[in-house]
Order: C-alpha cells, then structure tokens, then sequence
C-alpha cells in the first residue's frame, strides 16, 4: 500500500486517500484479505490440480485408446467389467467385412503375496493379447524400452501399475508371487506403467496367463477397421447385428474417450462447491470488516462530507479501498495457490492415490481468480458505502 501510495501521489485527492486509509486499518484489514487470499488460493490450487489431472488422463487416453471399436458386456460398475464375453464372440466379429484386425483382454480378480513378510494383497490381474499401446505406452521405470519390456511381458513377466508399485514399495525387476490354478507362482516385474485405476493392477500376457489359468473367457475386444472405413457406421452395423442375441455394449474410440472424460468431470463437480464457498466465507469476512471499518470511520467520514465531499466520491473512495483490498488479496493468492498445486499434486495425489500428475499451469485460472478476488471485494463494499453515505454529515460528525 505504501508502494501504492508513491505511485498515486500525483494523481488525485482520493486515490493517494485509499491506500492511506488501508494502512491505517492493517489490525482490521489484514484478516479479511489473509482470508479473501486464502479462498482464492484454494481455487487456483484446486484449479490447477483439476486441470493437470485431466490434461494427464487425455494424454493418458491417447495412449491406450489405439483401437477403432471396443466390444464389451455391459458393467454396474464404470471401472471394471464383472461379465464375460463368449470366446466365439471374437470369430464372429473378425469376420465382419471393413474388421482389420482385433485385441482381447481379460480381467479377473486374484491374490498375491509381496515381499519378504509374504503380505497378501488383492489384485486385479489383467491379460493383454498385445499391447495396444505399443511405443505411446508410459512406464515410470521398465527393463527397457517399449519393445524390450513386452518381450520381457511375453516371457513371462508382469506390469505393475504405478499405484500399487508406490503404495507396495515395488520396482522393476522384483517378483511378484500371483496365486493361479497351478499354484503360487512368480512372475518377475518388466516394468511400472502409467495408469489411473486406484486399485492394483497387474498386466500379463494372454498366452501366459492361458498357460497358468483354465480360463478361456474374454472380458472385452478391441476392433481395428480398415483405412477408409467409417468407424460410427461400422459401430452402428454391429450393434445392429448382435442386437437380441447378446446385450453389449460397443463404442467408438470417440465414444470411450468422451465417455471417460464425463465420468471425470463429474467427478470433480463438487469441487465447484468447495471453491464457491470458500468465496462466501470470505466475502462475508470482507463484508464485515468493512462495515466495522466505515462505522468507525463515521465521524471522519461526516468531516469529509461537511468539507465538501460529494456522495459520489464517498462511494469511489469506497470502491477504491475495496477494490486494492480485492486485487492485493489475489496477488497475494497467486504465489500461495500455486503452492497449493505442488501439494496436491506431488504430495496428497501421490501419498493418496499413487500416481504422478503433470503440472498444467493455465495462466486463465490464475486471471479467473484474481478477478475472483476483486470482484468479491467489490460487492462486499457496496452495502458499506451505499450505508455509511446516507448518514447526514451533521449527524456523522456528532458521532462517536
């Protein structure tokens, strides 16, 4: 404020008056923009949190979404897939004209026990025909590259996800000791993969997770059409043609993708609660600070007045004063919302959950929240100068 007040000192009674009159008021002032600065803070925090997550689950789409269709039962639950697919099913949908190819998958729910206490843990076992992904698929920590990691994957060795690898102490080149229908058996660990499934998932070859289960279920099936094949037509033929003999549930990759990224934003709705009303508390913190503020000032207030103050410049008095609490508060909030961001990106997201974000800093969210701050300061300064200015000067100066 006292740097404020230098730079206006040329230009005008009331602008050298308002960041003097905040100095002057710091024992008040300070709490309501300590409190404004905090709320702004939590959007952009939980801003930018939101926003780098969602960037990194696109990326992450983009690199496991590689096939055109995806075929599978449908499921009460988004993540996970309870039902099977009859293995006849594949023949058939390969033999669809414009079908170039396909991928199976299959998911089962198993146990495994991890280090040297042998802890059992649950895990979602997963078995890969091929890996779709290819040289797009990211590993925090592999035995090699893409090619050298699944050729260790169809030798006989596993993907962990980077959620149970961080919450088990797991790294590459560990064993994993899976419980099959041939008895316990190790498979050591080829790689740590980028995945966003809170639970433990373990990837496996097909072949090898056939050779140790007597299981020839599918879970689902991933199409790939020819070049110049439309893909919605090619969806809407097939469901066209399964219709009435099994209920299944088949999407484009347009159509996963979108269907992901719902799923996520709503999600996330009630965050939109949470920085809503971190705006109100601090907007009536605002509010009754100044109302505190202006009634305290009534006297010096009426002094004005009588020397010729006019109305109108009482309320750009007013509105200045709140508008610089407003805009230092979301100065302030930028640095501390950043900050924010580190910690539950880097710390909460990863002791919570597991897994690793990739900052996004959009520099709209830290615009969107500054003016956040100054238009609540605004707002809260209405009702006071709007009540102090209809106070008769005679009366205001007689106060006390």
């Amino acid at each position: 404020m006292t740097g404020v007040a230098w730079l206006m000192r040329r230009r005008g009674v009331l602008l050298r008056m308002a960041p003097r009159t905040i100095i002057r008021s710091l024992s008040r002032i300070a709490v309501a923009v300590a409190a404004l600065m905090v709320a702004v803070s939590v959007i952009i925090g939980v801003g930018v949190m939101i926003g780098s997550f969602r960037q990194t689950v696109v990326l992450w789409l983009d690199d496991v979404l590689q096939a055109d269709i995806f075929v599978s039962p449908p499921s009460l639950v988004s993540n996970t897939v309870e039902t099977t697919l009859d293995p006849a099913l594949l023949e058939r949908l390969t033999s669809f004209p414009g079908i170039d190819g396909a991928a199976t998958t299959r998911g089962v729910d198993v146990v495994a026990s991890v280090g040297a206490n042998n802890q059992i843990v649950p895990i979602r076992l997963v078995a890969l025909s091929q890996d779709l992904s290819g040289p797009n698929r990211r590993y925090r920590s592999a035995v090699g590259d893409w090619q050298q990691t699944w050729q260790a994957v169809r030798a006989g060795g596993v993907l962990v996800n980077e959620p149970m690898a961080n919450r088990l102490g797991l790294r590459v080149g560990d064993s994993l000791r899976i419980q099959t229908d041939r008895g316990e058996r190790a498979f050591p660990i080829a790689g740590v993969t980028v995945d966003f499934d809170v639970r433990s998932v373990v990837f496996i070859d097909d072949a090898v997770y056939r050779q140790w289960y007597d299981d020839d279920r599918i879970s689902a099936i991933a199409l790939f059409v020819a070049p110049g094949v439309d893909v919605d037509a090619k969806v809407q033929e097939l469901r066209a043609a399964l219709a009435g003999e099994q209920e299944l549930l088949v999407r484009s990759n347009r159509g996963t993708r979108e269907n992901a990224l719902v799923v996520f934003d709503r999600t996330f709705t009630i965050t939109v609660a949470l920085q809503l009303l971190a705006t109100i508390v601090a907007f009536i913190g605002i509010l009754s600070t100044l109302m505190s503020l202006q009634f305290e000032r009534s006297r010096e207030i009426g002094v004005l007045r009588a020397t010729g103050m006019t109305r109108r410049q009482l309320w750009r008095l007013s509105l200045l004063e709140t508008g610089l609490i407003g805009a230092v508060a979301g100065l302030l909030a930028m640095p501390t919302g950043y900050l924010l961001a580190v910690i539950l990106i880097y710390i909460i997201n990863l002791r919570s959950f597991g897994w690793t974000l990739e900052m996004l800093l959009d520099p709209a969210e830290f615009v969107r929240a500054f003016l956040v701050a100054l238009l609540a300061a605004l707002l809260a300064g209405v009702y006071p100068a709007w009540k102090i200015g209809a106070i008769p000067p005679a009366i205001a100066v007689r106060s006390e």
